[in-house]
């Protein structure tokens, strides 16, 4: 059976997020069946529609590598329990497992729906924001209750729009962004995303639901708007200048401006600058300028409200964004 490389590349990459299962060995493999081609580890798998005829085991290490190396489309040949991978130049051989032995997560009974518009933008939004490198709430993406919003505990992200509840991990959502326009579906242990070729399936994870929607009441007594351009710029400044790993900044609104400062005591370093800003007059914000900027580079806009909030500062554009970072005390 002949495949175009660009389309087994293309599984390459859509698969790629799902790691290998170590403990059981038939998941080292690619299950080449009837139209499909899926990778399963248990807790992630893909269903890649594709046109085929064979029905085989390819261990996942020497597919993948052939991929990265071919010169040309693909010819796949089973015979006698041995399976061959040749672009026509250099054909490798391997043992095949046995299909049966592959577990596939059964779709007959899942009903698919159309995501809200919408639903893509806000998790892709939302996902530069967590922080996969700890456990817990930080390291997801939640949506449902009328919001996709996402924190690492310093700054966080909230859109309201109305979805289904879904709890994503960073990679788990950085794929689902991927897809084009996919329904959603879940089981009582996973959810399901569909596009016109690609099927997932993550399974449902144990961290509980988070509502941020009490975050959605704040006031609006005190706002400014700037350019946000300076402050950026400033912010790099300072992380480039600083030292201290707890290194902070502080802002105030005052006769026009936003007048921005850091101090690193502990090493003598200073930086300041002030831009103009419309709104209210502000009480002086300290913050972390590196979280700032993750901030301030994950909204499109230049033009940026902050609302002053308890402890913490709200950032909006014109979009449907809603973004807070939460006072260095």
């Amino acid at each position: 059976m002949n495949f175009k490389l660009t389309d087994l590349k293309d599984f390459k990459e859509k698969s790629a997020f799902i790691k290998q299962n170590s403990i059981i060995p038939v998941l080292s493999n690619i299950l080449f069946t009837k139209g499909k081609l899926i990778k399963n580890n248990l807790k992630e798998f893909i269903v890649y529609q594709l046109e085929n005829d064979i029905e085989t085991l390819i261990d996942e290490r020497i597919l993948m590598n052939y991929i990265s190396t071919a010169k040309g489309d693909v010819q796949i040949t089973h015979k006698a329990k041995k399976v061959t991978i040749t672009d026509g130049s250099i054909p490798v051989t391997s043992t095949a497992g046995n299909v049966e032995e592959y577990p596939i997560t059964s779709l007959s009974d899942a009903t698919f729906t159309a995501l809200p518009e919408g639903t893509l933008d806000a998790i892709a939004m939302a996902v530069k924001f967590i922080n996969p490198n700890v456990d817990g709430y930080a390291s997801f993406v939640f949506c449902g209750k009328g919001m996709v919003a996402a924190s690492d505990g310093f700054i966080g992200s909230i859109t309201t729009i109305d979805t289904p509840t879904i709890i994503l991990s960073k990679e788990c959502a950085l794929a689902v962004c991927g897809l084009d326009a996919p329904e959603f579906a879940e089981s009582d242990n996973y959810y399901f995303f569909r596009s016109e070729n690609i099927t997932y399936g993550f399974i449902k994870p144990e961290q509980q639901f988070i509502d941020f929607t009490p975050f959605l009441t704040y006031p609006d007594e005190k706002s400014f708007t700037l350019a946000k351009s300076e402050l950026i710029r400033f912010n790099d400044v300072c992380v480039n200048s600083g030292q201290s790993k707890a290194l902070s900044a502080k802002f105030a609104k005052v006769n026009g401006h936003l007048v921005m400062t850091m101090n690193d005591t502990d090493y003598a370093v200073d930086a300041g600058a002030k831009v103009v800003a419309s709104g209210s007059e502000v009480d002086e914000f300290k913050y972390s300028p590196a979280l700032m900027n993750r901030l301030l580079k994950a909204l499109p806009e230049q033009e940026l409200t902050f609302i002053e909030g308890k402890h913490k500062y709200y950032i909006k554009g014109q979009l449907n964004y809603l973004t807070l970072i939460m006072e260095m005390v």
